[in-house]
């Protein structure tokens, strides 16, 4: 079967709710919750540190979540700011329509667009953005020419001096089996490609990486990466033990609070092996449009 993004996201959102329908769809509600609270304390205290202490400075900032889906970021943001007493003005975009409507029911304040990244739009030409959020979007966009046209499109809204931040399935270190694959032919749902592969698309764009940590790790979602093929299937095994661990509702309710406290420990010493939190900022000069 070939995989279709926009078919995909449809079927999700019409068969799940809550954050089922945007993580891991077999495994449990408690998990799932566990995991975006690992995320969200990591994503929310690198934006006080790296993007709060800009965004007071300014009078309004303009922020745009991409690939909102049910809205788990774009209130993560607005609880941030709120509380930091920066003022902003909410946009969000969906592929999915069935997203998009419950946005615009849950979200009155957040104007919500329904767009595929991957495709030409005057939206991306029309706007622009002080801080644009993407999390867990781009490896869902596994073709190649897809993928660089929505980073392109990304780059594009980003206003100067102003910031892009990616949570994803991204590759820094020496061992993974993705930089095996395929991408011309591969039919998966999912890809993961390498930093470097992003911030090139980046530099051409005028935009530099300034921040790069690891959001979560190996033990609350899959192990992506390592520094060799043996501490791969090591981590791997983990993740896989767990994993069916996580699929029992009350199974995880006894050893979530465990292993969410050494999934803490594993991420702030660097050593998450799942994903990346990477943030670029678009130079003060950049050529506007």
């Amino acid at each position: 079967m070939i995989y279709d993004n926009q078919q995909y996201w449809k079927n999700i959102h019409q068969q799940f709710s809550g954050l089922r329908a945007v993580g891991r769809i077999g495994l449990s509600a408690v998990f799932n919750s566990y995991k975006y609270k690992s995320e969200q304390n990591s994503f929310q205290s690198v934006l006080v540190k790296e993007i709060i202490p800009r965004a007071k400075n300014k009078a309004k900032t303009r922020v745009l979540d991409v690939g909102c889906g049910i809205g788990f970021w774009t209130n993560s943001v607005k609880q941030l700011f709120e509380k930091h007493s920066v003022t902003a003005e909410y946009s969000a975009m969906d592929i999915s329509p069935d997203a998009v409507r419950n946005m615009q029911i849950n979200f009155k304040d957040v104007q919500v667009v329904e767009l595929n990244l991957c495709e030409d739009h005057s939206f991306y030409s029309n706007n622009s953005f002080d801080l644009i959020i993407c999390n867990y979007v781009l490896h869902h966009i596994t073709k190649d020419q897809a993928f660089e046209k929505a980073m392109n499109n990304l780059c594009s809204m980003v206003n100067p001096g102003g910031y892009l931040v990616i949570m994803d399935a991204i590759l820094s270190r020496s061992y993974s089996p993705y930089y095996a694959i395929d991408t011309a032919t591969y039919q998966g749902s999912g890809l993961s490609r390498p930093v470097q592969l992003i911030d090139s698309i980046c530099v051409k764009h005028e935009m530099q990486r300034m921040h790069c940590s690891e959001p979560i790790s190996y033990l609350l979602n899959n192990c992506l990466e390592s520094e060799n093929r043996f501490l791969y299937g090591y981590r791997r095994f983990i993740w896989r033990v767990l994993e069916k661990c996580f699929k029992n509702n009350m199974l995880s309710r006894i050893i979530v609070v465990p292993i969410f406290c050494l999934d803490f420990v594993l991420k702030k010493s660097g050593r998450g092996y799942s994903s990346k939190l990477i943030i670029y900022k678009a130079n003060n000069a950049r050529h506007s449009r």
